[in-house]
């Protein structure tokens, strides 16, 4: 695999004072997300649940446009 096509990504999470609430940044995007409200948690952003299934159904969703794999049998 060529230099160029290794895909590096950095994601940082912090802690807030409110208990439950992490604030979450890649690139320049940031994100709130709280636990749930069952858990004591704030419950007013997004949840570690949701982010964690919106990112699968993403990831699904942008697949398919991505380059075919080869297995090297087929080559």
């Amino acid at each position: 695999m060529a230099q160029a096509d290794v895909r590096e990504y950095s994601v940082q999470a912090a802690s807030t004072d409110t208990f439950g609430r992490v604030l979450t940044s890649t690139r320049n995007h940031h994100l709130v997300v709280d636990g749930p409200v069952q858990n004591g948690c704030p419950g007013e952003a997004i949840t570690p649940a949701e982010l964690f299934l919106a990112g699968v159904g993403n990831w699904c969703r942008s697949w398919p446009s991505q380059k075919p794999y080869r297995s090297a049998e087929s080559r």
